[in-house]
C-alpha cells in the first residue's frame, strides 16, 4: 500500500512541481506591472481532481502577461499565442482524455521552457544596450 501512494507520489505531483516552478520563474521575469498570475489559483495544479483548473488558469493569465511583456520591450513573442492555445488544449484534454492532455501538457511545458529563455535572453539584451548607452554618454 504504502509503495503505491509512493509511487503514484512520485509520478503526478512531482513533475507537477516541476512546471509549477517554471511558471513561477517566467512570472517572475515578466514585469511587476505585466503580472497578473494567483500563485495560490496556479497551485490548484497540484490537486490531482483540480488540476485541469489550475492548468487553464496559468494558461490563459501567464500568457495575456507574457504576450503584455513582449509588447512592452518591443519585440515579437516568440510563441504568438503566449503558449494560451497548447494551455488551454492541455487544459480540456486533461479532463477529457488524460493521455491527449497529458501530451498537450507536455508541449505546453516546453512552450514556456522556451518562453522563459527567450525572456532572459530579453532582459540581458536590454541590460547590456543600456549598460553601452550610459558608457557613451
Amino acid at each position: 500500500m504504502v509503495g503505491a501512494f509512493l509511487f503514484i507520489f512520485v509520478i503526478l505531483i512531482i513533475p507537477k512541481i516541476f512546471f509549477l516552478k517554471l511558471v513561477f520563474e517566467v512570472d517572475a521575469l515578466i514585469s511587476i506591472e505585466n503580472r497578473r498570475l494567483s500563485k495560490p489559483l496556479a497551485a490548484l495544479f497540484i490537486i490531482p481532481s483540480l488540476g485541469f483548473i489550475g492548468l487553464l488558469y496559468c494558461a490563459v493569465v501567464l500568457s495575456n502577461s507574457i504576450i503584455k511583456e513582449y509588447q512592452l520591450l518591443n519585440r515579437r513573442p516568440i510563441i504568438s499565442s503566449g503558449g494560451k492555445t497548447v494551455g488551454i488544449l492541455a487544459g480540456v484534454f486533461f479532463l477529457l482524455i488524460g493521455f491527449v492532455g497529458m501530451i498537450l501538457w507536455i508541449i505546453y511545458w516546453s512552450n514556456l521552457s522556451t518562453i522563459k529563455q527567450d525572456l532572459r535572453y530579453a532582459r540581458r539584451e536590454i541590460g547590456r544596450n543600456s549598460l553601452a548607452q550610459h558608457l557613451v554618454e
